[in-house]
This record gives structure tokens, C-alpha cells and sequence, in this order.
């Protein structure tokens, strides 16, 4: 299943648990036009907006597009996807969580989802 089908059911989701926001929605769906458009400036404006706003499809989606950007592999920039990855985790997006334990094996700094650092040695 390619990214963008994946990130349209996510989206939709979304839309249906935040539908007593109409202004949140409205903000999600200039993010997922733009992202369908591959304008990614203003993809990351619309899904910048709704994150701050505490949307964990927002979250989801700008913590992807910051992971995905070329020349963006700062450990600043690994550091704010994740924190968004987590925030949308701890919100229950099933996706989030899922990407966060598929991540999990492969990263130096394993997050749990309320954001503290976790201690792998603890799983043994």
C-alpha cells in the first residue's frame, strides 16, 4: 500500500474522532491537499497549525515529513519528529504507535510513550 493511500485512511480517521473541531478538520484537510500536492512548505504550515492545536494526525504526518526531508538529519530535527511522533502516540494514533515500536529496535534513544527515555536494558 503506498504512503499517501495509507496517510488518506489515516487522514480520515482523524477527521471522524476530531469532528466536534470543524476548525481543526479544516486545517488537516489544507495539510493533506498540500501533502497530495507534494507542496511540503505548506503541508508543514497546515499540520504545524493543527499540532499545536494537540491533533495527533497533525502530529503524525509533520513528525513523517520531517523524518522524510532531505538535509533534515540533524539530531535536532530526529529529536522534534520523535517528540512529535510520541505525542501523537500518547493520543492513541495506532499509526504512530506502530511506527514507534517498528522504530524501536533501530534507534539509539528508545522513547516510551509518555516521552521519557527508556532504558532497553530494562526489557530483560
Amino acid at each position: 500500500m503506498n504512503r499517501l493511500f495509507t496517510s488518506t485512511i489515516l487522514m480520515t480517521l482523524s477527521l471522524m474522532a476530531t469532528a466536534a473541531n470543524p476548525d481543526i478538520n479544516q486545517i488537516l484537510n489544507r495539510g493533506m491537499d498540500a501533502l497530495e500536492r507534494q507542496n511540503n512548505d505548506q503541508a508543514i504550515k497546515w499540520f504545524t497549525e493543527a499540532a499545536n492545536q494537540g491533533n495527533s494526525e497533525a502530529q503524525f504526518q509533520l513528525a513523517l515529513l520531517i523524518l522524510d526531508a532531505q538535509g533534515l538529519d540533524t539530531d535536532q530535527d530526529q529529536d522534534q519528529a520523535h517528540a512529535l511522533m510520541n505525542q501523537a502516540a500518547n493520543e492513541g494514533h495506532p499509526a504512530a504507535l506502530s511506527w514507534i515500536e517498528a522504530q524501536s529496535s533501530d534507534t539509539d534513544i528508545l522513547l516510551d510513550i509518555e516521552g521519557e527515555e527508556a532504558n532497553p536494558e530494562d526489557d530483560c
